[in-house]
């Protein structure tokens, strides 16, 4: 067995009992294929009464939170995309989540319109031009500066890592725009900017980092004076940082930070700067949750 989360994705209201036999054989057919299936609705609809709106409701957040950890999702579109699988489907496009494909050669125009359409990823200059567009609102001086010299770098195609996360062309681009959207998801009431900038730029500290080798990448530093802290001193150049924005970036790597084993510096930052540890959090989770990872280059 792979040991990969596979999360199910079909129908369960109206024909309820074919629904959760449907349901059930596609859950068998994912374990046959070597996958680990999640299949929310076979077992929360046993605790939670879907008639019910509120229910309903509780019952389809608490199976998106298991969408998270899974690398792809099967879509079984033997009875059609109902509404309920739109949303999960959705969700797992913004997620980057891997598609799979049973008994949807019969769909009707509408579903596979909908499917073909999340199905499709942005490809390089989208993704540029979304992370142009999102810096750009940001109200500091310097942004342009700084997006001028973002353009004469290789920040837009390096890599996010040597191996792991990210470890292609593009990946860079990829990960910060992931992590944005994740620290946005869990600091909705603070200031956007900030946000902004913390995790679109925390990892800049990479441009010009990683040298392009026949199987894959290689580390290449030219600038040795650290991580979080190299990000800041990159971005300090062309456009101001708040203390808290400093703080944030400087300790993005948490636990992993080579400082954070000296006295109780990691700690306080996290006591000072809550931003700190959120931005460090949704660092992980796009890591984890959001990208490929793996030699798959």
């Amino acid at each position: 067995m792979e040991e990969k989360l596979c999360y199910v994705c079909s129908p369960y209201r109206g024909d309820v009992a074919r629904n959760v036999k449907y349901a059930q054989e596609l859950t068998g057919r994912a374990v046959r294929r070597g996958l680990v299936p999640i299949t929310p609705h076979l077992y929360i609809t046993q605790a939670l009464d879907d008639r019910n709106p509120e229910e309903r409701a509780l019952g389809m957040e608490a199976g998106l939170h298991l969408l998270e950890p899974c690398e792809c999702i099967m879509i079984g579109g033997r009875y059609g995309i109902s509404e309920g699988m739109r949303y999960e489907i959705e969700r797992a496009h913004k997620m980057g989540k891997n598609f799979s494909f049973a008994d949807c050669g019969k769909l009707n125009g509408k579903d596979e319109g909908f499917l073909r359409e999340m199905s499709r990823y942005p490809d390089m200059e989208e993704r540029k031009q979304e992370f142009i567009h999102l810096l750009s609102f940001v109200e500091r001086d310097g942004v342009q500066k700084l997006l001028e010299w973002l353009e004469s770098t290789d920040f837009y195609t390096a890599p996010a890592s040597t191996k792991y996360h990210g470890a292609y062309a593009g990946g860079l681009l990829e990960h910060s725009l992931n992590v944005f959207r994740r620290l946005v998801k869990r600091c909705p009431a603070a200031d956007m900017d900030t946000l902004t900038i913390a995790a679109l730029l925390h990892d800049v500290c990479k441009i010009h980092l990683y040298e392009k080798t026949e199987d894959g990448y290689r580390h290449n530093e030219q600038f040795p004076i650290g991580h979080g802290e190299k990000s800041v001193i990159l971005i300090l150049r062309h456009m101001p940082l708040t203390d808290e924005e400093i703080t944030a970036i400087s300790w993005h790597m948490g636990a992993f930070d080579s400082r954070a084993g000296a006295g109780r510096s990691l700690s306080q930052a996290w006591e000072k700067c809550p931003l700190a540890l959120h931005l460090h959090l949704a660092d992980m989770e796009a890591t984890w949750f959001d990208e490929k990872r793996g030699p798959q280059e």
